[in-house]
């Protein structure tokens, strides 16, 4: 995962860093499952938002999920599994600070909220 903001940062640095000429770069924060983000999503929003999902599917679902469609087969292969990435070369020559996936997830949301893509929550009585 990563946040869109370091992605143009990157992309800007990437012009402006005389070292970066040439090269690729590895534009991830860290890996995350998407209950990860839920969890974010619901411990900053769960009062306003009850029905946000914030658990995980059981991996049985999956398994039958994986008889019908290809992406549930690839989900079920990395099921338990944490990848992690390297981005050091990232962080060092463009000098990028990853946004953390919890922090942009829960900063998407107040933008979602902010711009009427997401319903406002309701006011408590």
């Amino acid at each position: 995962m990563v946040d869109v903001r370091d992605v143009a940062q990157a992309h800007l640095k990437a012009i402006l860093v005389p070292e970066a000429a040439n090269m690729r770069f590895m534009l991830v924060s860290e890996a995350r499952w998407f209950q990860d983000l839920g969890l974010a999503l619901h411990e900053k929003w769960g009062a306003q938002y009850p029905k946000l999902v914030h658990k995980s599917m059981g991996k049985w679902l999956i398994v039958v999920a994986s008889w019908f469609s290809a992406d549930a087969g690839e989900a079920r292969k990395s099921w338990g599994k944490r990848h992690t990435y390297d981005n050091s070369q990232t962080r060092e020559i463009l000098g990028i600070d990853f946004i953390m996936p919890k922090q942009s997830v829960c900063e998407m949301s107040e933008t979602l909220i902010q711009t009427g893509y997401i319903p406002a929550p309701k006011a408590k009585k």
